[in-house]
């Protein structure tokens, strides 16, 4: 998952809950599998690392972007 609009490298979820229309709306999906449009996305699930401050620093911005 990866906001369209940036250079970042995008983030693997632990769990992710999409629509049912992902295919016909996420332009990346059948080629790299990957999500660009955050309304794609019903529940996003990022378990915490030993790594607190890129956790819930950079990855609460980013998210809350999405």
């Amino acid at each position: 998952m990866k906001p369209a609009e940036t250079d970042k490298l995008g983030y693997n979820l632990e769990v992710i809950v999409l629509e049912q229309t992902v295919p016909e709306n996420e332009p990346l999906w059948k080629t790299r599998l990957m999500i660009i449009q955050g309304a794609s996305i019903q529940i996003a699930i990022e378990v915490a690392s030993t790594n607190w401050r890129n956790d819930y620093g950079h990855k609460f911005i980013d998210y809350g972007a999405l």
